[in-house]
């Protein structure tokens, strides 16, 4: 879903064991390719096992915690580019800030169809 009041794209993590998470498509960061994990800053975490900066994200009803990575995302099929730089990006594409929630709240992402939020913010 769109989201005007807030700046963040997120998406459950397939880590999430809150049971709303279970409800949506969780995203398995292990699978990508192009995905970099990061602190708060932007700067790259070497080692994924070591501890990761966290993100609380408040809404109107319901709240999120979650960790950042840099990632490729596309609004529409990228086809099978592949891309050494932002600048050789398909134009449907582009490489941001995510949000990978490890933990959802019941109220209100349980009731929600759609998996995760993008704020335009």
């Amino acid at each position: 879903v769109f989201d005007t009041g807030s700046g963040h794209f997120i998406v459950p993590s397939a880590k999430c064991q809150s049971e709303p998470c279970f409800l949506h498509r969780r995203y398995q960061r292990e699978t990508s390719t192009s995905a970099e994990d990061i602190d708060h800053d932007g700067n790259a975490v070497e080692d994924s096992n070591e501890e990761r900066d966290q993100v609380s994200v408040a809404f109107g009803t319901g709240e999120i915690v979650g960790e950042f990575s840099r990632e490729t995302v596309c609004l529409s099929d990228p086809g099978s580019a592949t891309a050494s730089s932002e600048s050789e990006l398909p134009a449907s594409c582009t490489r941001l800030r995510v949000v990978f929630a490890t933990e959802m709240t019941e109220e209100p992402f349980s009731a929600f169809e759609f998996d995760g939020v993008l704020g335009l913010g």
